[in-house]
């Protein structure tokens, strides 16, 4: 019997992309005659459940209701994990085809005690690491920290230091297949955490096409109902609200627009360091939208007003806003960096700009970009252009149906190799 066991932490990045992603894992592989388990680490239930939806199994495992006064986050993650197998035990079975599929790099403990446990193969899907985040992506700095003694480091450093020694063990020791999801990634599996290049695959992320194009008169009505002006320019970003998403970088810019272009309107879908951003914002909030976090279909109809799409990230594993943006029509400014300069075609799907890191260089990076969402702002042809070459490659190259057949190819080797 062919079991997959997908493997996830309840946490914001599972209301944002990795969510999706799982979404599509489950999909693709009930499809294809595979017995499909999603299991939810920090559930939001008082304790242990189990059921039963749309022939998925979901098995829901909360935090412990007890447990000592201090321990964050990334503690208990690490204590529940070996307690998993016991959760499991009557679940999976000795002798069936399984294949438990990670995502999260901190899941090292939970690999071992598969290993342990159950027979089956590990894959992995890195869709970001926690040195990206807290570095900005600075590889430069990250060689520097690993090149050091780790008794020279401080506390900060250590725990980057720490993560990515963990994560090799991880890769290298108990995943039989690790999933980059795109080229930059797989760069960095190989080169940063020292994966053996056999066991790395490149499955760019991918969107079901859910873009159903809106009536002016649907238009005016979403425009009224979130007061957006009938000659608004809406400009929009999408996701968590954090430095290392350039939110900081896309305010500062904005306040720079509204010199030139007072007609235009930011709106901000996501959750996050609002309250810093707002500060930030101060002056100028009546031109912005704060939505806090939305759901997709609060988001889609967003997106069908919105005349430019911005994802400012200085750091993007991948992007998923920028295929959802593509997906609807919307031309794209973004920062050349990363997951982004892969999705993003300059002056074909959109416009790319570099932003610095740093809060010393926040003012130079918003000058930057404000100057570039200017070009597509003054020049309505480019913006319809840009919106249609980017649907058609979001159609070629990030559609669902390309995901699912990768996936599945991957899942039969695997499974194939186990008999």
């Amino acid at each position: 019997m062919k079991n997959l066991y997908v493997f996830n932490v309840n946490t914001r990045g599972a209301m944002y992309g990795i969510g999706t992603y799982i979404e599509q894992l489950a999909k693709c592989s009930i499809k294809k005659d595979m017995n499909v388990s999603i299991v939810e680490i920090n559930a939001s239930c008082e304790e242990f459940k189990v059921e039963t939806k749309n022939g998925i199994r979901y098995i829901y495992i909360p935090w412990p209701s007890v447990y000592p006064s201090g321990l964050g986050f990334a503690r208990l993650l690490t204590i529940i994990q070996n307690y998993i197998p016991f959760f499991l035990k009557e679940f999976v079975k000795q002798g069936d085809e399984n294949i438990f599929h990670l995502n999260r790099m901190e899941f090292l403990p939970l690999a071992k005690n598969l290993k342990a446990y159950f027979d089956g193969k590990i894959v992995l899907t890195m869709h970001y690491t926690n040195w990206s985040m807290l570095l900005l992506g600075d590889k430069t700095k990250l060689r520097r920290i690993l090149k050091k003694h780790p008794d020279s480091l401080v506390a900060s450093e250590r725990q980057i230091y720490d993560e990515v020694i963990e994560g090799r063990e991880l890769i290298n020791d108990y995943c039989d297949k690790i999933i980059a999801i795109s080229q930059h990634s797989y760069n960095d599996i190989i080169s940063v955490y020292e994966a053996n290049p056999e066991k790395v695959v490149l499955i760019n992320n991918a969107l079901q096409d859910h873009y159903r194009p809106a009536s002016e008169e649907k238009k005016t009505s979403i425009r009224q109902e979130f007061h957006i002006g009938a000659n608004e320019m809406v400009l929009i970003y999408a996701g968590r609200v954090d430095e290392v998403k350039g939110i900081f970088v896309l305010v500062a810019a904005f306040i720079e627009i509204l010199k030139t272009h007072p007609h235009c309107r930011l709106i901000i879908a996501g959750s996050g360091q609002l309250d810093a951003v707002m500060e930030q914002a101060k002056y100028v909030a009546s031109k912005i939208t704060f939505t806090g976090f939305v759901p997709k279909k609060t988001l889609y109809r967003l997106y069908s007003v919105a005349d430019i799409g911005i994802v400012p990230s200085i750091h993007e594993e991948f992007g998923y806003v920028a295929l959802e943006m593509m997906m609807h029509n919307i031309p794209v400014v973004a920062s050349d960096t990363t997951g982004l300069a892969e999705i993003i075609e300059n002056n074909v799907t959109g416009l790319k700009t570099t932003l610095k890191r740093g809060k010393g260089q926040l003012k130079a990076s918003a000058v930057d970009l404000a100057a570039t969402i200017n070009r597509l702002i003054e020049n309505e042809s480019m913006r319809k252009q840009y919106g249609n070459n980017g649907r058609k490659r979001f159609k070629d190259r990030y559609g669902y149906c390309l995901f699912e057949k990768r996936m599945v190819e991957l899942y039969n080797n695997i499974i194939k190799n186990q008999q």
